[in-house]
């Protein structure tokens, strides 16, 4: 396809001067475009696809800022030396909105509970002020918000940080008992937010694309860093999963699921997955995938 886009542009005469991009940039866009529809796999499965009736969910546009915005807990694959001085690991609760796909805000704690996600809610509405040591860049005087009115507003922009203030009008969340909590419900019956809770994963998925996740948690394996090295490593040297899977368990001593793996090769848009030549996918006087 790129090939033949290439032929396109050099054949209009209004594309005189226009530079292609690189092919690794061109092989980017064309995954991002067609994500969801087997654009380059089998017919048969574009037309299975298509055939499909409309599932009962879908994606929900957001137009202005607060009108939905999504919070989620994730951990995170570092140890944190808390007050006490215990080694843990924490957990990133954090609140997006959907129409900027900005931070409203964030909270790490070991383990989070109900008062927690609460106070995410108090933060996001709630200006940040500036802390000693901070750079005088970071107010929000400096920033392209237009703060003289807003500080007609609300005096405590005066010496605010320039971070979003949002005010949630919709939140949607999943069925996590933090989340599902009375504290958590009456928070925000008080501040007036509508919670919506999303339903299972087997019944939201879009018929004509893929399924409308949630921003605040990307999906993730569970790998660490040393594994992804070791991973990295025998990616270059052309091994396939299973040979990598199988010497991670017997060499490494590393104890990993075959579907992790799969799921970690897959989620790396820069691996070239499909750098060895094979015969049908070689076009006529060209280098390039089809």
């Amino acid at each position: 396809m790129v090939w033949r886009a290439t032929q396109i542009l050099n054949a209009r005469e209004d594309a005189e001067g226009v530079e292609m991009p690189s092919e690794r940039t061109l092989y980017r866009l064309f995954d991002r475009l067609a994500a969801g529809t087997h654009a380059t796999g089998s017919a048969t499965t574009r037309r299975s696809v298509n055939a499909r009736p409309a599932g009962p969910f879908g994606e929900v546009p957001a137009c202005a800022p607060g009108e939905w915005m999504q919070i989620d807990s994730t951990p995170l694959d570092v140890l944190v030396r808390l007050d006490d001085g215990i080694t843990e690991k924490v957990e990133l609760t954090a609140v997006i909105d959907l129409a900027t796909r900005s931070l409203a805000a964030v909270v790490l704690r070991p383990t989070t509970k109900a008062a927690d996600a609460s106070a995410l809610l108090a933060r996001s509405i709630t200006p940040e002020t500036m802390r000693p040591g901070w750079s005088e860049a970071l107010r929000m005087s400096r920033s392209v918000m237009p703060h003289r009115r807003l500080l007609a507003l609300d005096e405590r922009l005066e010496h605010a940080a320039a971070k979003p203030v949002i005010v949630p009008d919709t939140i949607v969340c999943d069925h996590g008992k933090v989340f599902i909590s009375n504290n958590f419900r009456v928070s925000c019956r008080y501040l007036g937010i509508s919670l919506q809770q999303m339903p299972a994963p087997s019944t939201y998925r879009s018929r004509k694309g893929p399924r409308t996740g949630q921003p605040a948690r990307r999906p993730a394996p569970a790998i660490n860093d040393s594994t992804r090295t070791l991973i990295d490593a025998m990616l270059a040297q052309r091994l396939d999963l299973r040979e990598i899977w199988n010497r991670l368990m017997d060499d490494h001593d590393v104890s990993v699921s075959y579907s992790s793996i799969n799921v970690y090769f897959r989620s790396r848009p820069h691996v070239e997955r499909h750098a060895i030549p094979h015969q049908q996918r070689q076009l006529p006087h060209a280098s390039v995938r089809p």
